[in-house]
């Protein structure tokens, strides 16, 4: 019962203000353009829960919570908490003798100014995989690192250097690898 009356409460209430706060790098006017909460309106939890879902889907953001503060007078202020993925603000490359880093530039979608993602990284390490069995070296292996720095070389929260470090195999002649069964 007590639940029950919480949300009816909760939902009922009018948001009297809207607020966004941690973000530094995408502007408050961006966010607010994908939020369909409106202050002077009814709070409703199910477009709130959507708003939430809806920035963190942009990709831009690790995390994107709700808070709401019921105040005195019966109406809201929902804040949004936000935590930025960081900027790729460098991206280098170590070990590689057999190709050169333009080439392996090329051959990834990740680059500077672009916003940190896992799952891209994870592609962009497949893809310079296939360059370098493509090219006969198919024992190469290739590790990779995060850290976060500004242009002077200092750790900043919100930029990160994305290292590439390549083991770089024997050459194989074309074809070779089909006895290794590698993709």
């Amino acid at each position: 019962m007590c639940l029950l009356l919480w949300v009816a409460v909760h939902d009922a209430a009018v948001v009297e203000q809207i607020l966004v706060e941690g973000n530094t790098a995408t502007s408050e006017r961006f966010i607010r353009k994908h939020i369909k909460t409106r202050e002077g309106q009814e709070l409703h939890q199910n477009i709130l829960n959507e708003d939430v879902k809806r920035l963190f889907d942009l990709g831009r953001f690790e995390n994107v919570q709700d808070k709401i503060n019921i105040l005195e007078n019966g109406k809201c202020v929902i804040s949004f908490l936000i935590i930025e993925k960081p900027t790729i603000r460098k991206i280098i490359f170590k070990g590689n003798k057999k190709v050169k880093a333009s080439d392996l530039s090329a051959g990834i979608q990740l680059d500077k100014g672009k916003r940190y993602s896992e799952s891209q990284i994870q592609r962009d390490l497949d893809a310079l995989l296939k360059l370098y069995r493509d090219r006969g070296f198919i024992f190469t292996k290739i590790e990779h690192e995060i850290v976060a720095y500004d242009d002077s070389g200092e750790v900043e929260a919100d930029a990160v250097r994305q290292g590439f470090f390549l083991h770089e195999g024997g050459y194989t002649p074309t074809g070779a690898h089909d006895a290794f069964d590698l993709p």
